[in-house]
């Protein structure tokens, strides 16, 4: 069964936004069963994709393999700046948990009492 959501989610807006350095805005988010694709504005670069894939259990999902389009010469720098925020991220709010392993290879979210 597949089932399509459009709904608002402050809370795992939030959590997301804690894998992004500062001044980096969230525009937009796409998700589904293998990819996240987060639409960015960042400062001097301008608009970007983070890319990631998506692995789902129940009540977790992991995001891997980090990408970045649209980022021109400064991908390196910025994705080296994303990994450093994922691997800082541990945040608990009205039940979602969203950490992120010590390299910054892959950021875990979990909701519920899972």
């Amino acid at each position: 069964m597949r089932i399509t959501v459009d709904i608002d989610l402050p809370t795992f807006e939030q959590a997301l936004a804690g894998l992004l350095p500062a001044g980096i805005e969230l525009r937009e988010l796409e998700l589904d069963e293998s990819r996240l694709r987060m639409g960015l504005r960042a400062p001097m670069v301008g608009k970007v994709d983070l890319i990631a894939q998506v692995r789902v259990i129940p009540g977790q999902l992991t995001l891997h393999d980090f990408d970045l389009k649209g980022a021109g010469l400064a991908k390196s720098v910025a994705l080296g700046a994303i990994r450093q925020k994922v691997a800082g991220l541990d945040s608990r709010r009205d039940g979602l948990h969203a950490w992120g392993e010590p390299d910054g290879e892959r950021a875990h979210l979990r909701w519920g009492s899972a």
